[in-house]
């Protein structure tokens, strides 16, 4: 497994709704229809109140799935440490870009802010 995968993932830090709602953007789906109530509502609780977990694995429900039931196996990567990286910025501005380049190769912007955040 490359870790570096979890920053290529898509996903939407609670923290950063505001941005997305000023983009018009005023609807999210939570997945976790296979999960108890008390896990969706401890996902959704982050959203609601638009405040980040520690660890950005926190956000999935079904991390242990993903993971093989070994979490403690895979990197605390920093929610904060994300936030302070600007890279809802980077997604924002050059996102689109991604399907066009060589991932690794041509572009290492998640491999590097991985190195960032993981602790």
């Amino acid at each position: 497994m490359y870790p570096q995968e979890w920053i290529k993932a898509r996903f939407i830090l609670p923290s950063w709704l505001k941005d997305y709602q000023a983009l018009g953007v005023d609807q999210f789906k939570i997945t976790g229809r296979t999960h108890s109530t008390d896990e969706v509502i401890r996902v959704l609780t982050y959203y609601m109140d638009q405040k980040n977990p520690a660890n950005l694995l926190d956000l999935w429900h079904h991390i242990e799935k993903l993971v093989g039931g070994e979490l403690e196996a895979h990197p605390f990567l920093s929610c904060e440490a994300i936030s302070d990286s600007d890279m809802l910025e980077h997604i924002l501005s050059k996102g689109g870009l991604c399907e066009k380049m060589i991932c690794g190769e041509t572009c290492s912007y998640c491999d590097e802010l991985y190195e960032g955040v993981v602790e």
